[in-house]
């Protein structure tokens, strides 16, 4: 159908590009642009700002072929894909690229797609409530995805370079999938390490979702000896209860005062793996 000049009746300009296409066949597709054609009827050209050109294409080429399929998502372009059908009001693209998503998930790109889903969440001024509710079962798969491999996503460079947020949004997680609390304060830690100039304010309020009492005693032993947390007294202290708790006997454990909104219970993850080494 593409082959035949007749067919194009609009052209859209994007980022400097012309692209040429067929107000009908976009209007199916796109609900943004079914309303910009119906409120210009006799416009035949149109010029985007906040749209991805090559995305663009491929929608124009999905356009005429009535599928989703021709889209061509890859790693690089995925983020604009994305922002392009939220931003067109184009739901087949959107499914298409959660799609994407849920299929290659794995531990070097995980926490860059939890990070692109909430992006786009969290900006609701362009989302409709049903392409909310869609990303966010697939931020749901992607967090899932990386609670059930914690301790091998904890390593990549992926979350190594994540922000603040971003790693709390995880290490809070009562589902981690960790033998030890250990395993988390590594994590932590690595984290880091990886950039301490640039990590060290926000290093030093992770380190406050860390369940310490839950630690063994050679980890909180290495964390008291940790540079980094000498110049903090909240987390100091911390370690000092720490160490109290683990000296008392359960009966006894309960004086010990650790503040509000403070995790004493076992992830739910070391309960199953506790469980099994018991078998």
């Amino acid at each position: 159908m593409r082959e035949s000049q007749d067919i194009y009746d609009i052209t859209l300009s994007v980022q400097e590009r012309e692209v040429r296409g067929n107000r009908l066949l976009l209007s199916v597709i796109s609900m943004t642009l079914r309303e910009i054609f119906e409120s210009h009827r006799d416009q035949s050209y149109f010029s985007f700002k906040n749209i991805d050109a090559d995305a663009l294409e491929m929608i124009i080429e999905c356009s005429f072929k009535f599928s989703f399929q021709p889209l061509r998502i890859t790693e690089l372009n995925l983020e604009n894909v994305l922002r392009t059908g939220i931003n067109l009001g184009c739901r087949g693209i959107l499914e298409e690229a959660c799609r994407y998503i849920e299929k290659n998930t794995k531990l070097s790109n995980c926490m860059k797609y939890q990070r692109i889903l909430w992006q786009f969440i969290n900006d609701e001024s362009c989302l409709t409530p049903a392409d909310s509710s869609l990303l966010g079962i697939v931020l749901k798969y992607v967090t899932f995805f990386i609670s059930k491999n914690f301790a091998a996503v904890s390593v990549t460079d992926c979350f190594k370079v994540a922000n603040a947020p971003e790693v709390v949004s995880i290490i809070a997680i009562d589902d981690l999938n960790v033998k030890s609390e250990d395993v988390v304060l590594a994590a932590v830690r690595g984290w880091y390490k990886a950039d301490p100039e640039n990590h060290h304010l926000q290093y030093l309020q992770l380190l406050k979702h860390i369940r310490w009492p839950l630690l063994t005693k050679t980890c909180l032993e290495d964390a008291s000896n940790d540079e980094a947390i000498w110049n903090c007294p909240d987390v100091q202290e911390l370690i000092r209860k720490s160490f109290q708790y683990q000296l008392r006997d359960a009966d006894n454990r309960g004086s010990i005062n650790f503040g509000a909104n403070f995790y004493l219970t076992p992830r739910r993850g070391m309960l199953h793996h506790h469980g099994h080494s018991h078998r």
